[in-house]
């Protein structure tokens, strides 16, 4: 780590919150786009939906292998070229003359976004403090359902007034502008950062031992394994749920387009909260395992609901019920992606934690647009309702695996450690 200053710090925290919030603009917008693209393209959902799992297919395994090379990677170089990359690949989509051409060009914008996450873990590690790591890590979770929500609110106006391909004009734009922003910012805090053995007094850095990390388990590494397994499947629901609610309200329930996807926007916007409760709840509990199954078992009591309540043909119930399962979803992917790797950073290195947990679930969202949209295809959305509702009971169970065989460990999150 390396000693900087409080107020170059805080310029860290805000500038990493905004690219990372802004990402989403550039990697979502297809998905919040599907209906008007389908209306264009005339093609099935099944084949929109490929589009979708061609990305998160990249992203995913991406994800994985940058998280075990993050420790050799340039940051700075790495995240901007990803940046300008995506922003190349979202122009691409604006000349694509098919979905077909699209889920290769969407191919690339995974793999050219797939460094950013480690590397942002990277950084925060690098360069945030003890003191400032709890508000670098509540901003960081809320950059998904912020950025989440102002990808759908910018493509419900575009699709309002513009054609769907302005919207992929201005994502490049904003990743031309984040890398640039980005490779600046990262020039100042290097020229600023000193090294922590400088910054400590000689005898405090010849007294200082650096402590050997614990070993994994056998009944550990089974428990990490089955609850990345289990973030897996909760994006499952949480990415399908992104992909499809537009083409739900406009099939099941009537609703125009643009209002579809305006509606969708209240997904990610209220499924925000998650971390201010899951910081709530942590305080309380301390344990976030156990916390993993309350989120799961909410989720699954809303899908029981929905599944029940179908035949009353409810947009109110409906909707209530898709916000209440991704509130859920997102409290269990800052659980698998942030709270495991920074408790385990004693055992594991961190950044490369990070990225197998958020590869896990993204192999979750590779898997649901195109299973989803096949299953709308061939047995309508009450079916899609079905699956949805198994996956979630499936991931309860998994995360009640989890906590079993790690029950020897308590789970309370670093920032309670020394309260």
């Amino acid at each position: 780590m390396l000693k900087l200053s409080d107020s170059k710090q805080s310029k860290l925290i805000y500038i990493v919150t905004i690219m990372y919030t802004s990402v989403y603009l550039a990697k979502l917008n297809y998905g919040a786009l599907t209906v008007e693209i389908i209306k264009e393209m005339g093609c099935t959902k099944s084949a929109a939906g490929m589009v979708g799992s061609f990305f998160f297919f990249a992203y995913g395994i991406g994800q994985v292998v940058n998280g075990f090379l993050a420790k050799h990677m340039n940051e700075k170089l790495f995240m901007t070229a990803a940046l300008f990359g995506s922003a190349v690949c979202n122009v691409a989509m604006c000349f694509a003359p098919s979905v077909e051409v699209m889920k290769y060009i969407w191919l690339l914008n995974g793999i050219a976004m797939s460094p950013l996450w480690c590397n942002v873990v990277k950084v925060q590690g690098k360069y945030v403090s003890d003191k400032n790591m709890p508000r670098s890590l509540m901003m960081t979770g809320l950059t998904t359902p912020i950025g989440t929500a102002l990808n759908y609110g910018l493509c419900a106006l575009v699709a309002t007034f513009f054609n769907w391909r302005v919207s992929f004009w201005i994502a490049a734009a904003l990743m031309t502008f984040m890398a640039i922003l980005w490779y600046f910012t990262l020039n100042d805090i290097e020229r600023n950062a000193v090294p922590i053995q400088e910054a400590q007094p000689k005898a405090d850095a010849e007294n200082s031992t650096a402590k050997p990390k614990a070993k994994l388990t056998k009944a550990l590494l089974i428990g990490l394994i089955i609850m990345f397994t289990a973030g897996m499947f909760t994006q499952f629901t949480r990415e399908g749920l992104n992909a499809w609610v537009p083409s739900i309200l406009y099939e099941v329930y009537a609703l125009p387009s643009t209002l579809s996807i305006a509606l969708t926007l209240l997904l990610p916007l209220l499924a925000s909260f998650s971390n201010f409760i899951l910081v709530a709840l942590e305080k309380k509990s301390k344990d976030f395992l156990l916390l993993s199954i309350l989120f799961v078992g909410v989720a699954s009591l809303a899908m029981a609901v929905l599944v029940s309540c179908y035949n009353l043909n409810s947009v109110v119930i409906t909707l209530a019920c898709f916000i209440i399962v991704t509130l859920c979803c997102a409290a269990i992917a800052n659980i698998t992606t942030n709270h495991i790797p920074l408790y385990y950073r004693d055992r594991f290195d961190t950044g490369s934690m990070a990225g197998i947990g958020q590869g896990m679930c993204y192999i979750g969202s590779t898997l649901s647009t195109y299973t989803l949209g096949y299953v709308a295809d061939k047995g309508g959305w009450y079916n899609v309702f079905l699956v949805l509702g198994a996956v979630i009971v499936f991931s309860c169970i998994m995360c009640v695996a989890a906590k079993f065989f790690t029950r020897q460990h308590r789970h309370h999150h670093p920032r309670f450690i020394h309260k």
